[in-house]
């Protein structure tokens, strides 16, 4: 006799007796990868786990759900809590999640490398956006919870490096969902009502990275950059690194190092005046003693004696030079009669006269003319003779040429 065939409604039902009833099922842990994440109108919160080779279903009601303080992403790592049961209508069985761990660490880190990319591709990351944080700072405007530690510790540190810079303190939140926009106000703030601060102190104390996450807001990171007074970001410890971070002119690995790197140990540097001061008084000391005994050392006398001796040399040296150029211009003027006297021979045996005292005369026409050829005479021509002595008149009678061979 076959066995009595059963309806689909009870075979469903014994199959999720059977899951309830087991204890290992009844609160299991379970971790994977977030994947169809789905929020129904209802408020319950649908989503599959899986890993490389299974998925299963998971459902998380809304009284649950509404305790979550992120938003789940697809591809988030996480550890669910809950037990299995079975959907009689559909046949399936899925985790009822009560609690989920690694969530919010996750999205806040998937958000944080989504907002970091965002913010570089459009420059706001670029180091020539960022300015000199200034050395001497006359007035610090700290912009951070005025009920936290880390104010505590950043005016600790500026009073005991600094007696001459003012703090402007800007309160803010710096936690929770409106410290975004109550720390962006505050930096604004600070630009428009105080243009006179040189440095802008950003940040907060340690804590959770969701405690940290108002820093990673884009609404913070733009306001940082239209700051026009250059920031200085001091978020968390050493290791935590926030989108302010890579926004801002310069990061401080704590408040307290920011305080540091935003004011000049003023005590130092009077020390280092005063210390410049008295090298520079004992160095005018001893120069005016030096001159004090320089002057004391060149009494009149001995400044007359000296002046009389290089007066003396003077006349020495003036009486040799006028001796020594009255030689050279002797010497000269010899030079030039002698060239003078030898110029004048040689012009005067070459005079017309020595020449007509030798027979020779010079023959010229009657206006004085001289006659160089007989071509240029004729018969008939009124000449003058000039010899050494005197001259006389002739008139030509004849005229012959020399016959050219």
């Amino acid at each position: 006799m076959a066995p009595r065939a059963l309806s689909v409604s009870q075979l469903n039902t014994y199959i999720k007796k059977i899951i309830t009833g087991d204890p290992l099922l009844r609160s299991v842990r379970v971790a994977g990868e977030l994947s169809r994440v789905t929020y129904h109108r209802s408020g319950h919160l649908y989503f599959t786990l899986k890993d490389d080779n299974s998925r299963i279903n998971c459902v998380m009601f809304r009284n649950y759900a509404e305790k979550l303080s992120v938003e789940l992403k697809e591809g988030l790592a996480v550890t669910v809590s809950g037990y299995v049961s079975l959907y009689e209508q559909g046949g399936t069985y899925s985790i009822n999640v009560v609690s989920l761990e690694g969530a919010e660490q996750g999205a806040l880190a998937l958000a944080f490398e989504q907002m970091k990319e965002k913010l570089s591709k459009e420059g706001l990351f670029d180091s020539a956006h960022k300015r000199p944080i200034p050395r001497y700072a006359k007035k610090v405007a700290v912009v951070t919870s005025d009920t936290g530690a880390a104010l505590q510790d950043i005016l600790k540190i500026i009073r005991s490096k600094n007696d001459l810079t003012s703090v402007l303190i800007a309160p803010c939140l710096v936690q929770g969902s409106g410290a975004p926009k109550s720390i962006a106000s505050a930096i604004e703030r600070v630009n428009r009502l105080s243009p006179d601060c040189d440095t802008m102190i950003v940040g907060r104390g340690g804590g959770a990275p969701e405690e940290l996450a108002a820093f990673n807001s884009e609404l913070v990171a733009r306001a940082i950059y239209n700051s026009a007074i250059p920031v200085i970001s001091a978020v968390g410890h050493e290791i935590d690194f926030s989108i302010a971070d890579f926004v801002a002119d310069a990061r401080a690995e704590t408040p307290t190092a920011a305080a540091d790197m935003a004011v000049f140990d003023s005590f130092e540097l009077r020390e280092r005046i005063g210390d410049l001061k008295a090298e520079l008084v004992s160095g005018l000391k001893g120069k005016a003693a030096e001159s004090e005994r320089l002057l004391l050392s060149f009494s009149p006398e001995r400044m007359k004696a000296e002046l009389s001796g290089k007066a003396e040399l003077y006349e020495k040296k003036y009486i040799s030079e006028k001796e020594r150029l009255c030689e050279a211009m002797n010497s000269f003027i010899g030079n030039l009669e002698a060239g003078l006297e030898k110029e004048l021979g040689i012009l005067d045996s070459l005079s017309p006269t020595k020449t007509l005292m030798r027979g020779f005369s010079a023959v010229s026409d009657r206006e004085g003319r001289l006659i160089s050829s007989v071509r240029s005479i004729k018969k008939g021509d009124e000449l003058k003779l000039r010899m050494h002595d005197g001259s006389a008149d002739v008139s030509v009678e004849r005229v012959a040429e020399n016959i050219r061979r």
